[in-house]
C-alpha cells in the first residue's frame, strides 16, 4: 500500500507540473518512486470544486472588535456575544490579555470611559446591572494591562441601541446582537 503523504507530493506535483509549476517535482518523485504520475484526466477529476458554503459562513463570523471615529473620540467596541456567555460578566484569560493588547497603543494616563450595553431582552433593571457588570470587568481587564489609564465605567442596559431591537410582531436577532457590546472611548 503507497502512503498517503507520498501520493499527495506526487498528485500536488503532477498537478502543478501540468500548470506548468514544479513539474521537475513531479518528474524527480515519479523517477525515485513507484508511484505511477497520475494522468491529466486523473488530475482533473481529483479537483473539488469551491464550496461557496464556506464564503458565506466567513460572512457570518464577527470579529472580537471594530473600532470607528465619533467626534474627537475614538470608539473601541468588542462583541459581547463573543466575550461572555449568555447573562453572564465574566471572560476568560484570553480575552483578557487580548484586551490587554487592544489598549497598548493608548498614551500614558489617557482618560478611557467604558460603557455596557444590552439588547432590549429581559427587564431593563436587570439589562442595566448586566452592563455595569460587564463594563466593569472590562474596566479590570484593561487597569490590569494599563494600570496608567484613567478608567471611568459606566452601565447603558438597553437605553444607547446602535441597531433596531425589533417589535413586538417582528425580532430582530442582528440588530440585538449589534446592541450587545462594550464600548472603549478615548481621546484620538
Amino acid at each position: 500500500m503507497t502512503p498517503c503523504l507520498s501520493g499527495v507530493v506526487v498528485r500536488m506535483g503532477a498537478a502543478l507540473g501540468g500548470l506548468g509549476l514544479l513539474s521537475g517535482l513531479a518528474a524527480s518523485a515519479s523517477a525515485e518512486s513507484s508511484i505511477p504520475t497520475p494522468t491529466d484526466k486523473e488530475v482533473t477529476d481529483s479537483i473539488v470544486p469551491l464550496d461557496l458554503r464556506i464564503a458565506a459562513i466567513d460572512l457570518r463570523i464577527k470579529p472580537l472588535e471594530t473600532t470607528a471615529t465619533d467626534g474627537a473620540e475614538q470608539v473601541l467596541t468588542l462583541n459581547s456575544d463573543i466575550l461572555f456567555s449568555f447573562d453572564k460578566a465574566t471572560i476568560s484569560a484570553a480575552a483578557k490579555r487580548k484586551m490587554g493588547e487592544l489598549v497598548q497603543a493608548l498614551p500614558q494616563k489617557a482618560k478611557v470611559t467604558v460603557g455596557g450595553h444590552t439588547d432590549s431582552l429581559g427587564t431593563p433593571a436587570r439589562n442595566l446591572i448586566l452592563s455595569q457588570a460587564r463594563a466593569t470587568t472590562v474596566g479590570a481587564a484593561i487597569t490590569a494591562a494599563r494600570p496608567d489609564l484613567v478608567i471611568s465605567i459606566k452601565g447603558f442596559g438597553e437605553a444607547r441601541p446602535v441597531a433596531s431591537n425589533g417589535t413586538a410582531a417582528k425580532d430582530d436577532p442582528e440588530g440585538r446582537a449589534k446592541n450587545r457590546r462594550v464600548e472603549i472611548r478615548f481621546a484620538s
